[in-house]
């Protein structure tokens, strides 16, 4: 007879014993029953459909799993990996949720992030590497620390796919966008003062009211990009090679010497 699968609270007692397990379905679990301090690993696992909650993921790491139609609600995932993992379900063309999370230090690497929401989230010093991002929204999420009286930004992106990404009214100061695809990224009213946006395509982005001062975009393909649509742009750093561009959305015309 064929092998019945672990139940929830089964699972919960594997998990706890064993540090995280791997090839299961975790869509039943209760993450929020957890009680363990050890961080906890999971590998080739599926969720569907799951809720997942609790402090008890705090520094996890998850490789090669697979979140279909989930929701992280109020969950404690500071200094978690996640590696290879999918968040986007192709039969139901949504992505997860992330909602009210602790995110500081959170590490996407390698991720199918489609159509995910990141809302009302703390996610200082977050990174994402090599990710899908196609339409992942960000809503009232915050990048700050505060260390004494000053609040310091931290967010990391590198070579993802942010094509048609939004950003809008959030504070993106200081963060750092490196060989990102930007394409229609929406950044409207955002604040990206002293943000580095290096080596990456900027193309027809939505940027209105927003405030890049002091940002560096050297390297960046800037077609579409139209100074007067900004509420400021003092000090911002461009490449040579993308004057003409944005003299172009000035009325300027740009003629060989």
């Amino acid at each position: 007879m064929p092998q019945s699968s672990p139940t929830a609270a089964q699972l919960l007692s594997r998990i706890t014993a064993d540090h995280g397990c791997s090839g299961e379905d975790l869509s039943a679990v209760d993450f929020d029953q957890l009680d363990t301090d050890e961080p906890l690993q999971f590998t080739d696992c599926t969720l569907t459909r799951a809720r997942i909650s609790g402090t008890a993921l705090r520094e996890s790491i998850w490789i090669n799993c697979t979140f279909r139609d989930c929701v992280f609600s109020g969950t404690a995932l500071q200094e978690a990996q996640f590696t290879r993992c999918g968040f986007y379900n192709p039969a139901s063309v949504t992505g997860a949720m992330f909602q009210h999370c602790s995110l500081s230090s959170t590490r996407f690497t390698g991720c199918d992030l489609t159509l995910a929401t990141f809302k009302s989230c703390d996610a200082h010093d977050i990174a994402f590497k090599d990710c899908q991002m196609r339409g992942t929204g960000f809503e009232a999420t915050d990048f700050s620390q505060s260390l004494g009286r000053k609040r310091l930004n931290a967010a990391h992106f590198d070579e993802c796919r942010l094509i048609d990404a939004r950003f809008d009214r959030l504070d993106l100061s200081s963060c750092e966008f490196s060989g990102c695809d930007m394409t229609g990224i929406a950044l409207t009213a955002a604040r990206l003062v002293k943000a580095r946006i290096k080596r990456c395509t900027l193309v027809v982005p939505e940027i209105g009211g927003a405030d890049f001062s002091g940002a560096d975009l050297s390297g960046s393909s800037l077609d579409g990009f139209h100074l007067p649509d900004l509420r400021a742009y003092s000090e911002m750093q461009v490449s040579a090679g993308q004057q003409h561009h944005l003299l172009r959305g000035l009325g300027v015309k740009v003629v060989a010497d």
